[in-house]
């Protein structure tokens, strides 16, 4: 009797699992993309901060052009994961759950790295004196 009550709960939390991924997770996902797609337009517009710094500060141009090369990637992220959470529908299994917190985390661990990224950016052009003599 305990193991068919842990399978009920199993099971029950699947299905919930299932529901969630049709509602608040497919509506936050879509959030976040606009919410990434805004930021994009803000900071890679021609008068936005990053062409600014392209302008303003050589030196950083790898690191700029490293900051356009994680928005695509990013981008591409919640992209795949919109994709994966939206396409699931009614028939979303236990692997798709897994598939979507895998690349959820993965999703969140490229978007720390990428704040810290312009973080260090933006200390560089402002906060560092490059003195010349």
């Amino acid at each position: 009797a305990r193991r068919s009550g842990r399978s009920a709960r199993g099971g029950a939390r699947q299905a919930g699992e299932q529901r969630i991924l049709d509602g608040w997770v497919a509506a936050a996902c879509e959030v976040l993309r606009a919410a990434f797609d805004e930021h994009v337009a803000e900071v890679e517009d021609e008068e936005g901060l990053l062409p600014q710094l392209r302008a303003d500060e050589p030196r950083l141009d790898h690191a700029v052009h490293q900051m356009y090369e994680e928005h695509i990637e990013i981008g591409a992220a919640v992209s795949a994961l919109v994709e994966v959470v939206v396409g699931c529908g009614d028939a979303c299994d236990a692997d798709t759950i897994a598939r979507v917190r895998r690349a959820g985390v993965e999703l969140l661990r490229m978007i720390s790295l990428h704040r810290q990224a312009g973080a260090d950016l933006i200390y560089n052009a402002y906060s560092v004196d490059i003195g010349g003599g």
